[in-house]
């Protein structure tokens, strides 16, 4: 057993013989001052060591909370411990393990290597990476938008790994390095677009789903190709989107549509097979013609006259009663139609202050329909689109004859055709006292007609409303309705020989030939033999 140090000396003075009291007493004072000598010598070298040991662990407690996240400061305390376990033999055998021998000599250089050293290392950069990685996906997930994550081949398989993923991998271990690949506001608008859309080469009535290509094309379109990835990826991949369709109401309208063309397909398939016998019965039809001219030639008309029909008609119109109260002073010099000139005044008032028309019946609706055409309008049948029955037209002037007999202007206003009356009208006073016309192109024509106009300011324009009631001739008043928006008025259609189409119209249908639509129609504006 180790003595204490000093403890031979104490002994053998106590065994040595005695002399006195006081030598005894001197002799154990000097032992009792030696060892409080080395008492103290143990207690500093104690604290030296202690000294040493705390600044190794402020060193080592510096390195651990280097501004990292946590797994990385994981991964540099590890990498600090294979650091501490690389000096700990020479500590020991050549340091006898005093942490204050090896602070004076080796430690400052020690940590001034381990600290380049862990500078270089992979653990610390990767964590420096790591933290600045971090830091741009946090700030982006605080503004809302998302993280764009990882789209891996495997095996010829496309793998995506959300953002938020790969960010909870990292904080729990399993992922070294954290690559922060972008952010983008979720804001496309993919699900408007393609309910707005029809889907292609299909009926717009059936439901379509959107297929994947479509889909990525249009992401590709409107984003960069990561964020176009990552979006499918996250959203869109396997979802169900659907093209815009009709409502079953329009389906059932079409499906409806679809038989009467397929009726109308029929119909004309039939109508083929009859041509022969129409061929066969418009012969017979020239044939009657040509025995009804010859004998409208007979009764004193020249057939080839391009007038001649109405030339042999004319003087068998019957007058119609009078239609308005006039003063014949009212018509003097003012009241011409604008754009025909064609003078009012020549109907006169007479005695009895009326003014008339003569008349001449048209028949058939066919012969109504060549009516409508010298004012530019095509009879259609009746239908939602054209609930009038015409469609076209043009009114550019005409006479109104109630309360007063007034040229009204219309052109530059909007209006459509509702009525057109079978009849030709002419001003009586146009024929001499054996009923033929005077002028040797006819009479004026004018076709009878009722319009709506599109609003009361095209009324208001043509004169028909404001400022009306107060003018002198008090100007059609009572005539415009102004509910209805209609106005019924005569329309100059030019001389009645010179429209020679109309001549050949009227003695086709004298002669027994049926004019229908299925033939081109040659009573359109402007069509005049003689010009």
């Amino acid at each position: 057993m180790t003595r204490p140090i000093g403890s031979d000396a104490l002994i053998a003075g106590l065994m040595a013989p005695t002399t006195n009291w006081g030598q005894v007493m001197a002799a154990k004072d000097n032992q009792l001052q030696q060892q409080t000598y080395l008492t103290q010598q143990s207690e500093q070298e104690l604290l030296q060591e202690q000294q040493a040991a705390a600044q190794i662990a402020n060193f080592q407690q510096k390195i651990r909370t280097l501004p990292l996240e946590r797994p990385d400061k994981v991964r540099v305390s590890k990498w600090l411990l294979g650091q501490e376990k690389s000096i700990a033999d020479r500590l020991e055998n050549s340091y006898q393990g005093s942490l204050k021998k090896f602070m004076a000599v080796e430690g400052a250089a020690w940590m001034d290597h381990t600290l380049g050293a862990l500078e270089q290392s992979n653990e610390y950069q990767t964590g420096l990476h790591n933290l600045e990685q971090i830091t741009l996906a946090k700030e982006a997930m605080r503004k809302g938008e998302n993280l764009i994550g990882e789209v891996r081949d495997v095996n010829g398989t496309k793998q995506y790994i959300s953002a938020d993923k790969r960010i909870a991998d990292y904080y729990a271990g399993k992922l070294p390095k954290f690559d922060f690949q972008g952010s983008y506001k979720d804001d496309d608008n993919l699900l408007k677009h393609f309910s707005e859309q029809y889907a292609p080469n299909k009926l717009p009535y059936e439901q379509t789903a959107v297929d994947d290509k479509a889909i990525q094309e249009y992401l590709l379109a409107a984003n960069p190709r990561e964020v176009a990835e990552d979006k499918y990826h996250r959203k869109y991949r396997g979802a169900q989107i659907y093209y815009k369709t009709k409502p079953l109401d329009e389906l059932v309208d079409f499906k409806l549509k679809q038989q009467d063309h397929q009726m109308k397909v029929a119909d004309h398939n039939r109508k083929g097979a009859l041509d022969n016998l129409r061929a066969q019965g418009l012969q017979l039809s020239n044939q009657i013609k040509q025995t009804k001219l010859a004998g409208l030639q007979n009764a004193g008309a020249d057939g080839t006259d391009p007038g001649a029909y109405l030339r042999h008609m004319i003087p068998q119109s019957t007058d119609q009663p009078g239609v308005a109260y006039v003063q014949d002073d009212e018509l003097k010099g003012h009241k011409v139609l604008r754009h025909s000139g064609y003078d009012l005044g020549s109907f006169g008032g007479g005695s009895t202050g009326k003014v008339g028309f003569k008349a001449l019946d048209v028949y058939d609706k066919e012969s109504a329909g060549a009516l409508g055409s010298l004012v530019g309008a095509e009879k259609v049948p009746v239908s939602k689109e054209n609930p009038t029955g015409w469609r076209g037209g043009k009114i550019l002037e005409g006479i109104v004859p109630q309360n007063g007999f007034n040229a009204i202007d219309l052109s530059g206003t909007s209006h459509q055709i509702v009525h057109i009356d079978n009849k030709i009208y002419t001003n009586p006073r146009e024929f001499g006292q054996s009923g033929q016309p005077l002028s040797p192109n006819g009479p004026m024509g004018f076709v009878k007609v009722t319009l709506r106009m599109d609003s009361n300011s095209d009324a208001k324009q043509a004169g028909l409303l404001e400022g009306m009631f107060n003018s002198s001739t008090r100007i059609g008043a009572g005539t415009y309705n102004k509910d209805t928006r209609e106005i019924t008025l005569y329309a100059p259609v030019g001389a009645l020989y010179k429209n020679a189409a109309l001549n050949r119209y009227f003695s086709n249908q004298d002669a027994g030939q049926k004019v229908t639509n299925e033939y081109a129609n040659p009573y359109a504006l402007g069509l005049d033999d003689d010009d």
